[in-house]
């Protein structure tokens, strides 16, 4: 795996686990919900929440990235 933003979902035991990757820190966030991995039924579940939780972070005013693709969007 390169080293690039990801949300995705795997396989694990009798469920999935969702999570999502940012550049910086190069590691998976596992969602969890305190010291506990949260389970989902479906896959599609997992990459709801995954998506959902990456998007959460990507568009947050801490990170900056949202207003710095506005600013290269209007470039063009």
């Amino acid at each position: 795996m390169t080293n690039c933003f990801a949300a995705g979902a795997m396989k694990r035991g009798h469920g999935w686990i969702a999570y999502y990757r940012r550049v910086h820190d190069a590691e998976n966030r596992v969602l969890r919900d305190g010291r506990h991995d949260i389970i989902f039924a479906t896959e599609a579940e997992a990459l709801k929440a995954a998506n959902a939780a990456f998007f959460a972070y990507i568009n947050s005013p801490i990170t900056g990235l949202s207003s710095t693709c506005v600013m290269f969007s209007q470039l063009c």
